[in-house]
């Protein structure tokens, strides 16, 4: 369920350990589908202001769309980056495209689009849930399409002067994933756009 504006707790943290924490969840779904996964992050992490809770809400919300939409053997891309001040995070799926007509009616509480063959599955409030909570947090959700792949961008405010370890024991788990480190001063040259089929929150 969502959440009220009194109910976000403003702080910071390092939201690649909630990519990679929720990312760990789906690893069984993963593997079964048989996804090639690819994630990138900043070396020295991505501290942002927020709350984390809500946060984890909007990632665990894409990633369950995502691999919902994604057909057998697909591709998922996960990123996190710096640009302008601004910390991004990035979800990229294979699967059908979204038409440029509906790509604003899937943020609409219970939208869905029809012939989706997965629409009898999904209650249709998930990317409005994940777009009201980004936008309380002064951040912001948008879909694009990025070489032929569903993106779903998510927009946060990045934590000034805050040092993150990059000796995460969640970056250290021993999982199937491949998860690179980036430079962070290369990944805010260009804005890797984002990512993600969402459509749905459990």
């Amino acid at each position: 369920q969502s959440q009220s504006v009194e109910e976000i707790r403003q702080g910071s943290f390092d939201v690649c350990e909630v990519l990679v924490e929720t990312l760990l969840v789906f690893e069984k779904r993963i593997n079964d589908k048989k996804m090639d996964v690819d994630v990138e992050i900043p070396d020295d992490g991505m501290p942002v202001c927020g709350d984390r809770d809500s946060i984890n809400q909007v990632i665990y919300n894409l990633l369950e769309n995502a691999l919902k939409f994604s057909p057998e053997g697909g591709k998922l891309s996960l990123s996190v980056f710096k640009q302008s001040g601004k910390a991004y995070v990035s979800v990229k799926n294979s699967g059908d495209t979204i038409p440029e007509e509906y790509q604003e009616k899937i943020f609409d509480p219970f939208y869905q689009m029809e012939g989706n063959a997965n629409a009898d599955s999904s209650t249709g409030i998930g990317l409005n849930v994940a777009r009201s909570l980004a936008e309380m947090l002064n951040g912001s959700l948008i879909y694009t399409i990025d070489e032929g792949l569903n993106c779903f961008t998510l927009r946060l405010e990045a934590a000034v002067n805050e040092q993150v370890s990059k000796e995460s024991a969640l970056l250290e788990d021993d999982s199937d994933f491949d998860v690179e480190s980036v430079d962070d001063e290369s990944s805010d040259d260009s804005l890797r756009e984002s990512v993600i089929l969402i459509v749905e929150d459990n």
